[in-house]
Formats: structure tokens, sequence, C-alpha cells
């Protein structure tokens, strides 16, 4: 055997040459070349430990917030926004319909307790209301997640 061959061969061993399987690759690209990270991805990540694998994202309940103010654009997709504006139509809605105003603080506090997953369930039913395709009742019944009878 050469003895460059014995290099080239010590070289692919060493992994110079040898690059990680698609699904193991890191993600990120170039923004020069475009070209994609031909490193390892950090293992349970998706990117290197030079594009950020090693990070861990923010811990305490301050942290997520910060994080969450920084990358908020406008908020007009937040969730107190949207709840907002659904009260406003609602209250429209009652006011069109001539429906009692205390059922109005019944629907803010159902609204108040809502997470975005329910909130998005819900606000069909909360928009068939403000058209006027269902009533009151109907609505209350959706809300409580009761079969309407």
């Amino acid at each position: 055997m050469d003895i460059s061959e014995t290099v080239k061969n010590n070289k692919e061993i060493r992994g110079i040459f040898y690059y990680p399987p698609d699904d193991r690759r890191c993600t990120a690209t170039s923004k020069q070349t475009g070209k994609r990270c031909k490193r390892w991805a950090t293992k349970g990540k998706k990117v290197c430990y030079y594009h950020g694998g090693r990070s861990t994202g923010p811990r305490t309940t301050a942290g997520i917030q910060r994080t969450r103010a920084i990358h908020l654009k406008h908020g007009e997709y937040s969730l107190i926004r949207l709840k907002d504006r659904t009260l406003e139509r609602l209250s429209v809605a009652m006011n069109k319909f001539h429906i009692d105003r205390n059922l109005f603080g019944y629907l803010e506090l159902k609204l108040s307790y809502m997470n975005y997953q329910e909130f998005r369930k819900q606000r069909p039913n909360l928009m068939a209301f403000c058209r006027g395709q269902i009533n009151m009742k109907e609505l209350a019944s959706f809300l409580d997640n009761k079969i309407v009878t």
C-alpha cells in the first residue's frame, strides 16, 4: 500500500471526508453561499453546536415572557387582542338582538378562562351568534360543552 493511500484512508476514518446522513445533519444554511452546514446536528436538536444546538432556551417564566415580548410583531393575533375583538363583536350583536346585558358579563367571564386552543375551538360558535345563526341559549350550551336539546 502506498503512503498517500494510507494517509487518505486515515483521514476518512477520522471523519474528515465523511458527512453525516441527511437526517442527522445540521439544518442551518450559509448566508453567503446558501449551502447547508456539513456538521452533525447536536443530539436531540436540528442544528449543530455552532448554530445554536447547545441552547436550551429560556427556562424561567420571566425569561419566557421576555422572549415572547421580543418576538411579538404587532399583537394583532395575540389571545388578548382576539378576545377583545370578539367581545366587541358580541356586544354589538347583543345590542342588535336586544339581549340582556347581564349575559355579556357571563360571556366575558367564559372568555377570560379560555386558553388559546379552547378559544380557537369556540370561535366559530361565537361568530355564528354574532351573525344571528344561533341564539344565546345555544351559545351558552356550546361554551359549557353541553349538548343542545
